[in-house]
């Protein structure tokens, strides 16, 4: 059982190096246009230059740093947030999705095994395996298995605050807010939804001043889920 080639198509890096014709956005006024070209522009150019600097890599060591000696099995629970993406059907409803992941991870008689898997779709419970190995199911602990978890790690909370800032540009051109976002608080309207994708894009330069080798994969708790993300990590609903 092998999942190297088997993240999800937005989680592909190559899929950043390129962006989408601009929307007509005929409610936003002059300023708040500029506003938002100026937040994809940097969206897009934050995002090319995280995911072409250079990574340190992950090892099993590191994955289990921390865990027992003997055998344990730890499964996290569900993210709180997950991330936002778009899945550019013409025939979804919403457009808009988010995915949400979970780790297991353990060792038994010597095997060890650490598998991501994702709920595409968040609230349908479908959590499909999409990266990692299980020695218990023969797989073996290759190097680009290990070079595909960075995807879904690190590139993983790249596109948290990449994928709410698009989101929330989405919604000050739309006025939609089809994954609940403005539950409470402020109403979703151009300014405050403009001013959310400003938020994450502040994350984004945050990250961009972190050097991968200074990143290191949490060390996980049982129960507790695996996060690569600055300190004061995003909280997507609007206030």
């Amino acid at each position: 059982m092998s999942f190297t080639s088997a993240h999800n198509d937005h989680l592909d890096p190559d899929k950043h190096l390129h962006q989408d014709e601009e929307p007509e956005t005929p409610q936003l006024t002059p300023q708040q246009k500029a506003q938002v070209a100026k937040l994809r522009n940097e969206i897009y150019r934050l995002k090319t230059r995280l995911f072409a600097q250079p990574r340190t890599p992950i090892t099993k060591e590191s994955l289990f740093e921390g865990c027992p000696e003997g055998d344990f099995e730890w499964d996290s629970e569900a993210e709180d947030v997950g991330n936002a993406w778009n899945c550019g059907e013409s025939d979804c409803e919403t457009g808009w999705h988010e995915s949400i992941q979970v780790i297991e991870r353990g060792r038994k008689d010597g095997k060890t095994w650490f598998v991501v898997l994702e709920d595409s779709d968040s609230g349908s419970g479908d959590y499909q395996p999409c990266a990692g190995w299980d020695e218990r199911e023969g797989d073996e602990v290759a190097q680009s298995i290990l070079d595909d978890l960075w995807f879904h790690l690190y590139g993983r909370s790249i596109e948290h605050f990449a994928g709410w800032a698009e989101y929330c540009i989405d919604a000050a051109i739309t006025g939609n807010d089809p994954l609940d976002n403005w539950v409470f608080g402020n109403s979703c309207e151009p300014n405050s939804a403009i001013e959310a994708a400003r938020d994450n894009v502040k994350y984004l330069r945050k990250m961009k001043r972190l050097q991968t080798k200074h990143l290191k994969p949490k060390k996980l708790r049982p129960n507790e889920h695996s996060s690569i993300l600055p300190s004061s990590p995003h909280q997507r609903r609007a206030i």
